[in-house]
């Protein structure tokens, strides 16, 4: 769960009790996310609190721990001191209750907060870095695939069928000129229950260009979405939102996300050791083999990441390409030459009319009769076309270029559409005034019919001032295509719906401490404050309810103090005897009710 989504299901009296807790001075929580603040408090946690969160980190990470399991014998924070420690940690706001749809309540740690405990148990060394110097491939990058995807639906949308799924076809067209590696994609998706006639792999690519919103789904069709403000994003930017997407879709356990977020922003072409990573995480590792086949090879193969084994240990760094600014090399024949770590707006912009023919350190775009004419029959034109080249080229651009777009461009120019706006007018006769005033009719570019006129969308503005300005009422602009009822977005099945995203409601309560283990109330007071001797049944009772809550009892035997934990009572030959463990003498006894002297239930 996300830390915005759950503080703002927390009321204002709970929130400023939170804040009280922590005896701070402060609006909101957000304090909670200062990196120095939380060392601060984990370096102020009991061993409890602080295993708490550990388990967190090596068993649950994102998910959640029930109730019921904590009913369970034998689960790691059964005993009574975990949960008050839970308890504590709601109470400070690092730990959360909620209820799930189906009434199971539930214990979370926010995502935000996970990421803040990670880097404080494993902080970052020096000693990650390694000397070893690594040859990045400039040839292959997801990014690149994304980009050579959306623009093959640029002009071209993809086909729907009736059961709103993508055509065959469609599909060849979207991943034309790819070279997706299937065998990664395919892996994310295993977990996943996909909906024919999909593969996995197609799954995972098509869910990450809608996520994206680089498709936009209409009724009959596929079109191309909000690629603008995709490519005005840095490189960096573009592969850590990527990380992001890919992150969702693989199956990582608790050990392996761990991994994942101390390593998600470390500095890029920076070599790194996975063994010394590895090393400083200690008991929170994954396993090596799970590393290298569930992380490291799929974003190898992604071009996310670049590795190399030396002896035992593995090198690796992530491949962020530094966007430089660069010039294009517009070749004679036709071919448009520039380096791969061009920005993504330049390649953008140059396949409007061109097409890729080549991916490697250097891109080989070809400039054809195709390319031109598809440019010019969506709205370009040839001088236009070549003001791009020229902008961006180091050198003049050749002759016979210029020569080509324009023959190009002539040969597909037979039919022109012209951008312009309809002014309707409520009667024939004021159709007549209007032509008869000057300043008005020289904005009239023609007529249709009796009151309709034609008007240039450039001198659409001059036309309403003075159309006001003599005092006519003009309503506002209408468009003709525009459907009546709004419909409900379209969708691409993709995923079978497995859970509701969102399948929880978090508690809005600040909790007492008593609250964490039930019965405590109904304990009598003198058992938890007064250590004495009780009658033979009044101490069996006592020992009882002390197994029962998971509590720890003091007491004397054979003239000693101990502190343990009762686990039964049983009877032996008409003798009863506390069956325990003690954490002092760390092992299971076996103490007779008669020779216990004074005795106590300890308050947790």
């Amino acid at each position: 769960m996300k830390w915005t989504e759950t503080v703002s299901m927390l009321s204002d009296r709970v929130t400023k009790q939170i804040i009280s807790e922590h005896g701070k001075q402060a609006e909101d929580l957000s304090f909670l996310l200062d990196p120095q603040y939380v060392q601060l408090c984990w370096d102020r946690f009991s061993v409890s609190e602080q295993e708490v969160i550990n388990y967190f980190l090596l068993e649950k990470g994102e998910d959640f721990i029930t109730y019921r399991e904590l009913e369970q014998e034998g689960h790691p924070l059964a005993h009574a001191k975990y949960r008050v420690s839970l308890t504590k940690l709601r109470r400070l706001g690092f730990v959360f209750t909620l209820r799930r749809m189906w009434g199971e309540q539930a214990y979370g740690i926010p995502r935000e907060l996970l990421t803040l405990f990670r880097q404080i148990l494993v902080a970052e060394q020096v000693s990650w870095e390694s000397s070893t110097p690594l040859m990045a491939s400039l040839s292959y990058h997801i990014l690149e695939d994304i980009l050579q995807a959306v623009n093959n639906v640029r002009y071209t949308p993809l086909e729907l069928t009736k059961k709103a799924t993508i055509t065959k076809k469609s599909m060849r067209q979207l991943v034309e000129g790819c070279h997706l590696p299937i065998e990664a994609l395919a892996a994310m998706a295993k977990q996943a229950v996909t909906v024919p006639p999909y593969q996995e792999h197609e799954v995972v690519f098509l869910d990450m260009l809608l996520k994206w919103e680089l498709l936009q789904v209409e009724p009959t069709q596929v079109q191309l979405g909000d690629m603008e403000s995709w490519v005005n994003r840095s490189f960096a930017e573009l592969q850590n939102q990527c990380l992001d997407l890919l992150a969702s879709y693989m199956e990582l356990c608790p050990r392996l996300q761990f991994y994942w977020d101390i390593t998600r922003n470390l500095k890029s072409r920076q070599p790194y050791s996975l063994e010394a990573i590895l090393a400083s995480m200690g008991r929170f590792a994954p396993a090596r083999d799970k590393v290298i086949k569930n992380w490291l090879q799929p974003l190898e193969q992604l071009g996310l990441l670049y590795a190399q084994t030396v002896g035992t240990d593995t090198i690796w760094a992530w491949n962020i390409k530094e966007e430089i600014g660069s010039s294009i090399y517009v070749q004679p024949n036709f071919d448009v030459i520039l380096p791969s770590y061009s920005s993504m707006r330049l390649k953008w912009e140059l396949l409007a009319f061109t097409r890729v023919s080549a991916r490697a350190e250097m891109w080989t775009l070809a400039l054809d009769r195709y390319e031109v004419q598809r440019y010019i029959e969506n709205g370009g034109s040839a001088s236009e076309l070549v003001s791009r080249l020229e902008q961006n080229s180091a050198t003049p651009i050749p002759p016979s270029i210029v020569n080509g777009v324009s023959t190009w461009a002539q040969e597909a120019q037979q039919i022109s559409f012209v951008d312009c706006r309809l002014m309707v007018v409520s009667h024939p006769d004021l159709a007549a005034d209007m032509e008869r005033i000057a300043s008005i009719s020289r904005h009239l570019q023609g007529k249709i019919g009796d009151r309709t006129f034609i008007v240039s969308v450039a001198k659409w503005q001059e036309l309403q001032e003075e159309l006001e300005k003599r005092g006519y009422l003009t309503g506002t602009i209408k468009n003709l295509l525009e459907e009546k009822e709004a419909k409900e977005p379209a969708k691409l099945h993709l995923f079978k719906a497995t859970s509701v995203l969102t399948d929880y409601q978090v508690d809005s309560v600040f909790p007492d401490l008593e609250d964490a283990i039930p019965g405590l109330r109904q304990l009598p007071k003198m058992w938890l404050a007064n250590y004495s001797q009780y009658h033979e049944s009044t101490l069996r009772e006592m020992i009882q309810q002390a197994s029962l809550l998971r509590l720890e009892l003091q007491l004397q035997w054979k003239g000693k103090d101990y502190r343990l934990y009762p686990q039964s009572i049983v009877n032996k030959n008409g003798y009863w005897f506390l069956q325990s463990f003690s954490e002092d003498q760390g092992q299971t006894q076996e103490i007779s009710l008669r020779e216990i002297g004074n005795i106590k239930i300890l308050q947790p």
